[in-house]
């Protein structure tokens, strides 16, 4: 028979995180109801690295699929001047040449502007830097310190399939472009505070519907499109302010909470729906210790 005395521990635990777990979604709903959430300084590099890894390839009769490395490639072009074989490289990649680096970063920061505003952010752009300084207000600097672009070659997630209880990967080769994002934060007017690199990693990719026939996969591929492309940096654009209006939420909950009571979650807030939850996993930046 269980006794009180052994019950009454775990029943102070249990309130005082139900407690704690109310108190920080109060803070984080009242930070995220604010109409007026400060100032925030965007800054946007000047170039986008990219890096052909591999190339994936259709032969003429869209049957026997293959593709080639960048070892490979550059045994092909024999040419031992690296700067220009990354020119060479680059200038030959399948998805690469569609990404233009001054269109594609106006384009993603004209939707980060906008989302980041939609938040409740009065967002300034670097040629608003002598009006942003004068402000007296806490108020963020947040640096894109480093964009960076890849294409590659992965083992496709939809040609893996249970059968008979077992799994089997049938190894397709699809295309793949991942960007890669590197931000600095630093906040005005406070002393002796740093934040680390936040980092975070966005891919699209070729898509297989198949269908296992005997020991078999027969499949379609729905390669990336160039609307694919082009649609990529006003998706980024938002999805960075989504990520950043999370981060300075949870920074609030963070100050707000009692000394000696950290908060339990890590949130993500859906605005459209007015609803706070638990971050999913991959939601949120990874921070990094490192500098750039």
């Amino acid at each position: 028979m269980l006794k009180l005395k052994s019950i009454l521990p775990s029943l102070v635990l249990g309130l005082i995180i139900i407690t704690s777990c109310s108190l920080e979604r109060k803070i984080a709903l009242d930070y995220a109801n604010k109409k007026n959430k400060g100032a925030v300084l965007i800054i946007a590099p000047d170039f986008i690295y990219k890096d052909a890894v591999e190339d994936y390839f259709i032969n003429k009769d869209d049957t026997i699929p293959h593709y080639e490395v960048r070892e490979n490639q550059v045994k092909h072009l024999n040419i031992q001047d690296s700067l220009k074989l990354d020119s060479v490289l680059l200038k030959n990649a399948l998805y690469l040449n569609y990404v233009k680096d001054k269109p594609y970063l106006d384009t993603c920061f004209l939707y980060f502007r906008k989302r980041l505003e939609s938040f409740g952010y009065n967002v300034y752009t670097y040629d608003q830097l002598d009006d942003f300084m004068k402000l007296k207000d806490t108020s963020y600097i947040i640096k894109l310190a480093q964009i960076q672009i890849e294409q590659k070659v992965i083992n496709s997630p939809d040609a893996v399939y249970e059968i008979y209880g077992r799994v089997h990967d049938f190894e397709v080769k699809i295309n793949s472009l991942d960007v890669n994002a590197w931000f600095e934060l630093e906040r005005t007017n406070v002393k002796d505070e740093s934040f680390p690199v936040l980092y975070t990693s966005h891919s699209i990719s070729d898509f297989i519907n198949g269908e296992v026939i005997g020991d078999n996969l027969a499949y379609s591929r729905d390669s990336i499109s160039a609307q694919d492309i082009a649609n990529l940096p006003k998706v980024l654009g938002g999805l960075y302010a989504v990520l950043f209006q999370d981060y300075f939420l949870n920074l609030y909950v963070m100050e707000k909470m009692p000394k000696g009571n950290p908060p339990l979650n890590y949130y993500n807030y859906i605005k459209e729906k007015r609803m706070l939850i638990r971050a999913a996993q991959g939601h949120h930046f990874v921070e990094l210790d490192q500098e750039l």
